[in-house]
């Protein structure tokens, strides 16, 4: 009695896919393609969970993000990584000194070697099934952190792997919302206008500017030049 295959092997697959790929090029649509292409995502990827995978505001008013991943390749494969979020869809991966130790992000240091990021430039190579990288994603965005994402709540993360033939891969996650540079920052610059506001007066300024029952003028009114915001540069 002849047996019956119901399953197809990954070579198989990769096969099917290629034929699919044909037909889609001349203009016909095909309903499993993408039931497929997942089926055959070439990397498994998982993303970290609380303070590990986190956005948090920089001083400058910019977003940063730091995502704790591990990647391993189930064939040999190359892409790229992408980050984004129902808020923002122009992440940047952020680039380092390869001469230095220790990488900054804002307020926050990492030894290089924690740093996946000289890996993911131009793009990440998986040389062999198995092959493994781990470690934190840097990356900064111009888009605030929405309201609605409080101190530690969590905010949706997109992780996308897009290999070498186009075809995207994507890992939901979860962002921890820090909010903490944001609120040292408020009352540093509080701080800065009590101080400012304080200054001792010279007394023949006091003189000139004393006011007159009935006069309006009195000592001019002066505001402390707190600087225009700049993204935070990374060491």
């Amino acid at each position: 009695m002849p047996i019956r295959k119901t399953r197809q092997s990954r070579e198989e697959k990769k096969r099917c896919l290629a034929r699919l790929q044909q037909l889609e090029r001349e203009g016909i649509d095909v309903g499993i393609f993408d039931k497929l292409v997942e089926e055959l995502r070439p990397v498994e990827i998982t993303v970290g969970h609380g303070p590990m995978t986190s956005v948090f505001d920089l001083p400058s008013g910019c977003v940063g993000y730091e995502v704790w991943v591990s990647m391993v390749g189930l064939e040999p494969v190359e892409g790229e990584i992408e980050l984004a979020t129902d808020y923002d869809d122009q992440i940047m991966l952020e680039n380092f000194d390869q001469r230095k130790e220790t990488w900054y992000l804002g307020r926050r240091s990492y030894h290089r070697t924690e740093v996946l990021n000289p890996f993911l430039d131009p793009c990440l190579r998986f040389r062999s099934r198995g092959h493994r990288f781990e470690g934190t994603i840097l990356a900064t965005g111009l888009a605030p952190i929405p309201p609605e994402y409080c101190d530690k709540k969590l905010a949706p993360l997109k992780l996308i792997f897009r290999d070498q033939f186009g075809h995207e891969f994507t890992e939901q996650a979860e962002l921890y919302v820090d909010r903490s540079a944001k609120r040292v920052l408020s009352t540093a610059r509080k701080n800065r206008l009590r101080d400012d506001g304080g200054l001792a007066v010279p007394a023949d300024m006091i003189t000139r500017h004393r006011r007159a029952p009935g006069d309006s003028v009195g000592l001019p009114e002066t505001k402390p030049d707190l600087g225009k915001p700049v993204c935070d540069s990374v060491e």
